[in-house]
């Protein structure tokens, strides 16, 4: 969404519903943070310790904007956010209730990752200031026996509050560690610190590790390289001696508890109840899941509608009759350091909406995966233009609520960003009474991405554009370097050089084969390769063929009006071969409808057009015989084809359906989203089945069975089937003129007659001669 459709009017309630969110003082908070900034590139890259894999994307290794190419600094800005972090265990046990993909719930799991442990101080030898300790929240308190060093995150309050207060030899390569933003997981800096381990009483040097994470737990670990890969390759760059804790599995250099199993629970809870009772260690529960960021130093985006006063202590919120706050449209956009708002005075200058001194607006804009949070709301209510959505409680009696949503599609990258944000601001406006679920999609699936041919250079790595390549007998081959190129399948990006043109392949193929293609290929849920080539073979070849089926059908009845055949398509006058052929269509559409509408409940869609590819042949079989093809069986069958291609095929079923209906002399044609989708039901004009029919004779012990052929179009009617068991010849027989007081069927083509004192049947009592059972029918 552009600015412009974000945050001008009609979209006032979008702006309402994020003043509901960020507004409250028990879901906000605004605090500093650490984040990375350029000069000369976009404004603020992003926040480091929110999502470490983007800021690896926007800042290159050596601490380059990605953009721009200047250096990128660390730097602490005042930013909104929403306090998630407090719905951590609800959000976290809610995962256990939804039909979603396992992968998908298995991330937000990891991403949320509660964690339940023990937070031990380490005393420090000499203070840093009013600083004497450092706490180490760990899940594993038998490892404090090996613990070689103490390493915390460059955020951590002993170096971000307390650098002043190192040792001088080392404050400065601190700080300029702390700083860096080509730093890597890897490296570290010795603090010049020292902590006691309080179970052993060794002392340990304190570093500051790239590696440990920052905003989590206590961001500050024990090193312990004899059961830690990242801990001791640390320990053997910076010659960190090892302690051994563990041998044989159990303690070793532990003290009294030397001996003790290494991986007991008991061996855990025991050095708790030691550091809990000695009063350097308690209890502690953490999760990863961090406070949601929102502020964002851009343009584009709705402003966050907020202003601050140097006369209120706190924040002001726009009142809602201000609401919405409109982008300026005169910002110049110079690609600098802070947000383009902040420099637009007549924008930024206000008046207080509290005190009526003078204040300035928030010059930052709102994360846009806000608007995706909430946006299908709606949906369920798209024309209230009060308020965001009508609460379910005031809905009119027998009004259907949409919420939540029964089937959400998207990608996988989307896992722990977008829809947990969604659950989030969902589990929120439940406990607003906005809505009654707590979560916003009951089945989640997961489509695969779709990948493009990669090509990259075999001597430089880098991707190569099309224009850089040569093809000698389909071998690519990097022109300036006249080396075969190193071919791959990734997912479709810019930077790759591997996106196909949308506009372009559907000028070449047609919207729908493009479609067909894309659904058809390859199951949704897997990896997709676009190789363009195959649409030409397959899904073109389709689209031709129903065309050419709706124009055969069309030439038929037109023939047929021409010879003054008026005979022509009464399948009472059809030759054997022909109403065989018409019996063995309509068994063939029974297959069809049924199969296709499975394939499309269960989205597999691939599934469901190999069976459209079938259905289509056999069509093209029937049409070639003249007599068929006027039939109204085979009218009935080309417009279940066309129902069902038709979420496929849009513009193609539509143009034949329109032609079908002029050679019935429709004036005012109608459209095919408007029919009804086909049931086997409809193809059951011809055709029999034989049923089972079971005489229940208890007065005399006798229970005969004999066999009634039923026409299809009875089955689904016990009643009907009933009546006609009855008069057959064995059935007449069997019943020897004997009232039958009850009828019912049993399902799988079985139906239990019930003679006057034979008992009542479990189904009920009705006589022969009426309603009968018929909402009790089930056969196969």
């Amino acid at each position: 969404m552009t600015s412009s459709r974000e945050c001008r009017p009609p979209f006032p309630l979008s702006e309402r519903m994020h003043v509901a969110v960020p507004i409250l003082p028990s879901m906000t908070k605004l605090a500093n943070l650490l984040a990375s900034s350029s000069p000369f590139g976009p404004p603020v890259l992003l926040d480091l310790s929110e999502a470490s894999w983007i800021c690896c994307w926007m800042v290159d290794g050596e601490g380059r904007a990605w953009r721009s190419g200047a250096m990128a600094e660390r730097r602490e800005l005042r930013q909104w956010f929403l306090k998630i972090s407090d719905y951590s265990q609800e959000l976290y046990k809610g995962l256990g209730q939804l039909d979603w993909p396992a992968n998908v719930r298995k991330m937000q799991k990891e991403w949320i990752g509660p964690s339940k442990g023990t937070v031990l101080k380490f005393r420090l030898e000499e203070s840093a200031g009013d600083v004497d300790s450092v706490d180490i929240y760990t899940t594993m308190l038998r490892d404090v026996f090996g613990t070689s060093f103490v390493a915390v995150s460059r955020s951590h309050p002993l170096v971000r509050d307390h650098l002043h207060s190192l040792p001088e030899k080392n404050r400065e390569k601190v700080r300029e560690f702390c700083s860096a933003l080509n730093a890597q997981p890897s490296e570290g800096i010795d603090t010049g610190l020292t902590a006691i381990n309080p179970y052993t009483g060794h002392r340990l040097p304190v570093y500051v590790a790239g590696y440990v994470h920052e905003g989590y737990a206590t961001e500050a670990i024990m090193g312990v390289p004899s059961q830690n890969n990242a801990d001791n390759a640390f320990a053997e760059q910076y010659g960190v001696p090892v302690v051994v804790g563990e041998e044989d599995g159990k303690l070793v250099n532990a003290g009294e508890f030397t001996g003790l199993e290494f991986d007991s629970k008991d061996t855990n809870k025991a050095l708790g109840r030691h550091a809990a009772g000695n009063g350097f260690g308690s209890p502690a529960a953490f999760s990863r899941l961090r406070d949601w960021l929102i502020s964002r130093q851009r343009y584009w985006g709705t402003p966050i509608p907020m202003v601050h006063c140097s006369s209120c202590p706190e924040p002001v919120p726009v009142p809602d009759d201000h609401l919405p706050v409109v982008l300026p449209p005169d910002v110049q956009l110079e690609g600098r350091g802070g947000s383009p708002l902040s420099k637009l005075d007549d924008w930024v200058n206000v008046p207080c909406p509290k005190c009526g001194s003078p204040a300035r607006r928030d010059t930052d804009t709102m994360d846009t995966f806000m608007d995706s949070s909430w946006y299908f709301l709606r949906f369920a209510d798209p024309h209230n233009d009060k308020e965001l959505i009508l609460k379910e409680s005031a809905m009119a009696p027998g009004t259907q609520s949409f919420l939540p949503v029964d089937t959400y599609i998207g990608g996988v990258e989307h896992a722990i960003l977008h829809l947990l944000y969604a659950r989030f601001i969902h589990r929120f406006a439940n406990k607003i009474g906005l809505v009654e679920s707590k979560e916003p999609f009951k089945q989640l699936v997961a489509q695969g991405i779709v990948k493009g041919k990669t090509y990259t250079s075999a001597e430089t790595g880098h991707y190569l554009k099309p224009e850089e390549l040569q093809f000698e007998d389909d071998v690519a081959i990097e022109k300036a370097t006249g080396k075969q190129a190193i071919q791959d399948w990734d997912k479709m990006s810019k930077s790759k050089h591997n996106g196909v043109d949308p506009l372009e392949v559907m000028a070449r193929y047609g919207a729908d084969a493009t479609r067909m293609y894309l659904l058809g290929n390859t199951d949704m849920l897997q990896p997709f390769k676009w190789d363009d080539g195959n649409i030409i073979f397959g899904f073109a070849k389709l689209v031709s063929r129903v065309w050419q089926l709706g124009q055969l059908y069309s030439d038929g009845q037109k023939a047929a009006a021409a010879s003054g055949d008026h005979s022509s398509g009464d399948e009472s006058r059809l030759s054997a071969d022909d109403m065989k052929r018409v019996v063995e269509l309509e068994e063939t559409m029974r297959g069809s409808v049924e199969f296709v509408a499975d394939s499309f409940d269960k989205l597999r869609t691939p599934a469901a057009i190999k069976k459209i590819f079938k259905t289509v042949d056999e069509l093209m079989v029937a049409v070639a015989h003249p007599q068929v093809c006027t039939t109204a069986t085979f009218r009935r069958s080309l417009d279940a084809l066309v129902v069902m291609l038709y979420p496929l095929a849009p513009h193609l079923t539509e143009e034949v359906w329109q032609a079908i209906q002029r050679v019935d002399g429709v004036t005012t044609p109608s459209r095919v989203y408007e029919q009804p989708w086909p049931t086997v039901d409809d193809f059951k004009q011809h055709g029999s089945e034989v049923w089972q029919v079971r005489v229940i004779d208890k007065a005399n012990k006798a229970y005969p069975v004999f066999q009634a052929e039923v026409p299809l179009h009875l089955v689904s009617d016990v009643d009907a089937v009933a009546q006609l068991a009855m008069a057959t010849a064995e059935g007449q027989r069997l019943l020897a003129g004997r009232p039958v007081t009850s009828w019912t069927s049993g399902g799988k083509k079985l139906l239990r007659l019930t003679l006057e004192g034979g008992g009542t049947s479990a189904a009920g009592g009705a006589s022969a001669g009426g309603s009968g059972l018929g909402s009790d029918v089930t056969s196969s």
